[in-house]
Order: C-alpha cells, then structure tokens, then sequence
C-alpha cells in the first residue's frame, strides 16, 4: 500500500484573473486480488458541489471510506496505471468543483471533441479526393478535345467546364447528406 498526492493547479479564470486554484487529493494506493484500488484520503472542499458518490463516481471501501470507483474489469492493473488513474479522476473533480460541471458531462463533451475532429478530418480527405476527381476528370476532357479538335482553348475550356461539373455533384452530395443527418 502506497501513499499518493495529487495537485490539480488551474492558473485561469476569466473572473479573477489572479487567482490560483489548488486542489489537494489524497489516496492510498492498495493492491487487492491482482489489480490496484484507490482508497481515498482526503479530497478538497466542494463547497455547495454534490458529493454523491453517483457523480463523483466513488463506492466503499472494503477497508472502510470511499474509493474511487471504476468499472468491473477495467481496474488498474498495475500501481503506475492507478496513479494514473487517480491524476485523471482528480483532474475531472477539480472542474467539477469549480464549474459545475459533472465528470461525466466532462467526458461526454471531450467525446463529442473526438468524434467532430475525426468529421473534420474525413472532411477534408473527401475534399482533396474530390480535388483529385475534378483535375483527373479536367485532364481527361482536356486530352480528348486537343486530340479531337487539335484546339488547346477548348481543350482548357472543356476541362475547366468538366471539373467544375464533378464540383457541383460532389457539393449536391454532401447538402443532401447533411440535410438527412441533422
């Protein structure tokens, strides 16, 4: 069994600029049946915050008080992994404290980040895919007037004409995908 402190620090507020928040956690790390509990210690003051063990996401201890709880299965399986774990639960009480704002709202949003990053990036591949299309698809016009016609102003003409034909597909395609996945 092993003594941790955690320090959660926040040097930022839009109300007092000035102020440093400092959050001490306490936790007794114990070994039990191959994996690590977190026992807690001592927590800051929540003020008028709930602690209901529901939000807080804490349970008894076998050895008395709380602990940390976490879900079957997924316990810390080794002393490194529960400090870890304890930094991470830490951190999510700490803006509970000061915002309000439930660890598991907290999780739910930065899921919610997660998941509008990975959008964004198949965003942009579908777009340079498109830009391929389109300077695939000008070329090829462009290659068949010039060897048709032996005109460079049609060919250029055409391409362009071409190119921005596949634009407006692929623009099509993706307001009748969003106005069907509002």
């Amino acid at each position: 069994m092993g003594r941790y402190r955690y320090n959660v620090k926040f040097n930022e507020d839009p109300v007092y600029p000035n102020r440093t928040y400092l959050f001490e956690f306490v936790y007794d790390i114990v070994e039990v049946d191959g994996h690590w509990d977190m026992d807690i210690v001592r927590l800051p003051d929540y003020g008028n915050r709930s602690m209901s063990a529901f939000i807080l996401h804490t349970q008894p201890s076998e050895r008395g008080g709380k602990k940390v709880c976490v879900a079957a299965g997924k316990e810390p399986r080794t002393e490194k992994d529960a400090k870890k774990f304890a930094r991470n639960w830490s951190e999510l009480q700490a803006v509970y404290i000061l915002t309000g704002i439930t660890p598991d709202n907290q999780l739910a949003n930065n899921q919610q980040k997660k998941v509008r990053k990975v959008q964004e990036k198949a965003e942009k591949r579908s777009s340079m895919v498109l830009g391929f299309i389109a300077m695939l698809t000008a070329s090829i016009v462009c290659y068949v007037t010039v060897a048709e016609t032996d005109s460079y102003v049609k060919g250029i003409i055409y391409g362009f004409i071409a190119a921005w034909i596949v634009g407006l597909i692929y623009g099509a395609y993706v307001g009748i995908k969003e106005h069907f996945h509002k």
